[in-house]
């Protein structure tokens, strides 16, 4: 389990790192464990247009980032 920090510091330094990361996917998925943790989350990455979602659900955020219909994966074409 990771335990959150919200501090100015943290978030500073923090924040280049994410948007970063945000960048270099077409729609990324971020789960989260907790409200306190979806609002950070949401708060980094603020104002930017980059596709993501914040979610406390891990099938919700799987479906946005891959929203086929449910199949194995060795059914899928490559």
């Amino acid at each position: 389990m990771v335990y959150g920090r919200n501090d100015d510091a943290f978030e500073a330094a923090l924040r280049p790192i994410f948007l970063r990361f945000l960048e270099t996917t077409r729609r990324t998925a971020v789960v989260v464990l907790s409200t306190p943790g979806q609002l950070q989350t949401r708060r980094l990455a603020k104002p930017t247009s980059l596709n993501y979602q914040v979610f406390r659900v891990e099938s919700e955020a799987i479906a946005f980032v891959d929203p086929r219909p449910s199949e194995p994966l060795w059914r899928r074409p490559s």
